[in-house]
């Protein structure tokens, strides 16, 4: 990400699987090991999945 740059995720808005990271724009948003959905290019992490 480069200095400056801002994540541009709208208030209520939430991430999902398989949408483009809000931050680096470089990846898809996944699931890791413990139900976060994570950008695996810039780390972005959204904790609080349902299950």
């Amino acid at each position: 990400m480069a200095v400056g740059q801002m994540c541009l995720i709208r208030p209520g808005e939430r991430l999902r699987e398989g949408m483009t990271c809000p931050r680096c724009h470089a990846a898809e948003m996944t699931y890791d090991g413990m139900l976060n959905l994570v950008c695996p290019n810039c780390g972005l992490t959204e904790a609080g999945a349902c299950t």
